[in-house]
């Protein structure tokens, strides 16, 4: 469907499709909002004060929750449920989860968010065994990548094609 239908909201935004043992969460991949929208502003404000890097920690907060949270903390929710459309305030919606998250067969949908994970690897590296100067290691594809995560020191001595989205090598480890 269009996003016409949604351009006469002052602000406009849905709910994350709930996965197992998470929890719910406002989606971010998809915001609607007319110029100069005081939520934006009161958004942009909660990030003028973070510091995302505070000595050798990092706040890997998502703006998932950051979002989710202004939302209670400014309107008083506790819970939401994400199967409603839920009237903020006149013209300040949110969405079923099914609108610009996960579409549900006969139920609208204008928005699909793929859950990428652009900001994390490609690849992920588990060390299953490593014994003497060997490693057997598991890979797991988060999206299309061509790199493996193979050290300068490593050498791959055998491994299997991929299956789904995993891999496994044999490697063998040379002093550096």
């Amino acid at each position: 469907g269009s996003l016409e239908r949604f351009r006469d909201l002052k602000f406009c935004i849905g709910f994350e499709t709930r996965h197992k043992n998470h929890p719910l969460f406002i989606q971010t991949a998809l915001i609607g909002a007319e110029k100069g929208n005081d939520l934006i502003a009161d958004l942009l404000r909660v990030y003028d004060k973070l510091h995302f890097i505070t000595g050798q920690e990092q706040d890997l907060t998502t703006n998932n929750l950051r979002i989710t949270n202004l939302l209670k903390e400014l309107y008083g929710y506790s819970t939401f449920d994400i199967d409603e459309e839920i009237e903020l305030e006149p013209g300040v919606k949110i969405f079923p989860s099914y609108y610009f998250c996960s579409p549900i067969k006969d139920r609208p949908n204008f928005s699909i968010h793929h859950f990428g994970a652009s900001w994390k690897d490609a690849i992920i590296r588990k060390d299953l065994l490593n014994l003497l100067s060997y490693s057997f290691i598991k890979i797991r594809q988060r999206r299309q990548s061509d790199d493996l995560p193979i050290n300068k020191n490593e050498k791959i001595i055998c491994q299997t094609p991929w299956l789904g989205k995993r891999k496994f090598l044999f490697l063998k480890k040379y002093k550096d």
